[in-house]
């Protein structure tokens, strides 16, 4: 039904320097979610941020309905899984961050 995919890049701060979101099932067309990415860019990412940043993406998004999917459902997914994806590659660069400085 629907995708979501994040990249994230950290600073030394731990302040996100680079963020892509691509959704699935959002549109027509996969499309990035430019101003979650936005919200993103220069934040530290903290839980409430990245809840908002998902919420902000799937409000953002076009889906199209079917009938056995709504656009509504769609819509609600799309904010559940990018908030996976963002979470899972906000801990991805904070690891990598980790072992780049042990």
């Amino acid at each position: 039904m629907v995708c979501a995919l994040a990249a994230v890049a950290l600073d030394a701060s731990g302040t996100v320097t680079l963020a892509r979101i691509g959704l699935a099932g959002a549109a027509d067309v996969p499309l990035r979610a430019h101003g979650a990415e936005l919200a993103l860019v220069g934040s530290r990412p903290e839980p409430g941020l990245l809840a908002d940043v998902a919420a902000r993406a799937a409000a953002d998004s076009d889906p199209v309905g079917e009938p056995h999917c709504s656009a509504e459902y769609r819509r609600h997914a799309l904010g559940v899984v990018t908030a996976r994806a963002v979470t899972a590659a906000v801990d991805d660069a904070r690891r990598r961050q980790q072992r780049s400085h042990a």
